[in-house]
């Protein structure tokens, strides 16, 4: 049995996965915006047999000081925590025409140096007891940048790399760095995406990282022909890329 602390908990692919670790008993703590949704899962999650359900809404926009102690707050002492997931993210619109400068900056925010922040929160905490795994999700759009998603793509490649770097520094302790890249998934943030045979949902994604988390691997591509892809695709000329 697991303390697991979930932020992003409503995302699709967080709440399978938060599903999942629930039939095995574990205990859950839960991190979004919407409170109607959380409740919704967490008595969800109860019934599938988690011991402990808790959660709270938090607006990661506006973490800036003590964030660890907004994090705590009514919730769970993060020293306790086992594993923790960072599932949030927002998909801008990449047209130039339209887009704002702040609209740039706020992704680039959230997904990036948010993100980037609370990995190295988890890191220091974990690194206090010598254990514990951070897992991200980042994406596959952070490996090779697209037109169509560039803002998006750059942002979580932020993140990537970060976590390259910082599991470099703490190589020879027992934490773990776990950077999750997710193919092209349907959810409700791609709905407006035309769907094609790539396209996975968001179960079969939370069955691979679930299954693969406990293992001994630091990256995840999901589905796992999304190594093999990106593997491809990195070999190719940019101009033949940018035709894809």
């Amino acid at each position: 049995m697991k303390n697991i602390l979930i932020i992003g908990a409503n995302s699709k692919i967080a709440s399978e996965c938060a599903k999942l670790w629930a039939y095995k008993k574990n205990n859950l703590f839960l991190i979004s915006r919407n409170k109607n949704n959380l409740k919704n899962l967490s008595l969800e999650l109860k019934k599938n047999g988690s011991n402990i359900v808790k959660y709270k809404t938090l607006d990661l926009n506006l973490l800036k000081k003590d964030i660890r102690k907004k994090l705590e707050k009514n919730l769970v002492n993060l020293s306790k925590i086992d594993l923790v997931l960072f599932a949030f993210g927002e998909l801008l619109d990449n047209d130039i025409k339209k887009i704002k400068l702040k609209n740039i900056h706020n992704t680039i925010n959230l997904n990036g140096l948010i993100t980037c922040k609370l990995i190295y929160l988890f890191s220091k905490i974990f690194l206090s007891t010598n254990k514990g795994t951070i897992a991200t999700i980042t994406s596959v759009s952070g490996d090779v940048i697209k037109k169509s998603n560039f803002i998006y793509g750059s942002s979580k490649s932020i993140v990537s790399n970060f976590i390259i770097g910082l599991r470099s520094n703490i190589r020879e302790s027992k934490v773990k760095l776990i950077d999750i890249k997710p193919g092209f998934v349907n959810t409700p943030m791609t709905k407006k995406f035309k769907k094609n045979i790539l396209w996975s949902d968001p179960q079969k994604v939370a069955k691979d990282i679930v299954s693969k988390i406990d293992s001994h691997v630091e990256i995840i591509y999901t589905p796992f022909y999304w190594r093999y892809i990106m593997a491809i695709v990195k070999l190719l000329p940019n101009k033949i890329q940018n035709k894809l």
